[in-house]
C-alpha cells in the first residue's frame, strides 16, 4: 500500500481530470474515501463530462455514508452513460442503505435488465423486496 501519493503524479497521455482521477482511484485504494473524493472532485472542475468521476466519487460517498451525495453522483453517472449495469446496481445500494427501498428495487431492476447474467443483481433486489 502506498503511504502518499504525489499530488504531481505524471499519468503519461492523460488530459489534466484523468490525471486527477488516477490520483483520485488511488487513494480510493487505499480506503482514503475522503482524499478520493477531493481529487474527483477537482476532476470534475476540469472536465464535467466524464463518466467515471462521477461514477468512482458516488462510490466513495457510498462509502463514507454519504448516501443522499453518492445517490447524487451515480444518478449524474447515469445521465452521462445510461448503459452501465453496474451504476444502477451501486446506485441501487445507496437507495437501500438511505431506506429508499422502492427506488432501490427500480434500480436494481434495471441492472438485470441490462445484464440478466448477474447473480449480485438480483440478490440484491431480492433483500430489498425482503424489506
Amino acid at each position: 500500500m502506498l503511504s502518499e501519493i504525489s499530488e504531481e503524479a505524471n499519468v503519461e497521455g492523460k488530459d489534466e481530470a484523468n490525471r486527477l482521477h488516477a490520483i483520485g482511484y488511488e487513494y480510493r485504494k487505499q480506503e482514503n474515501y475522503a482524499k478520493a473524493i477531493e481529487y474527483y472532485t477537482k476532476a470534475i472542475q476540469t472536465n464535467p463530462n466524464l463518466f467515471k468521476l462521477y461514477f468512482n466519487r458516488g462510490f466513495a460517498y457510498d462509502k463514507l455514508g454519504d448516501y443522499v451525495n453518492a445517490i447524487k453522483d451515480y444518478i449524474k453517472a447515469i445521465s452521462l452513460d445510461s448503459k452501465n449495469p453496474y451504476t444502477y446496481y451501486n446506485l441501487g445500494i445507496s437507495y437501500d442503505k438511505n431506506e429508499s427501498i422502492k427506488d432501490a428495487i427500480e434500480c436494481f431492476t434495471k441492472a438485470i435488465n441490462l445484464n440478466p447474467d448477474n447473480a449480485d443483481f438480483y440478490h440484491n433486489r431480492g433483500l430489498s423486496f425482503r424489506k
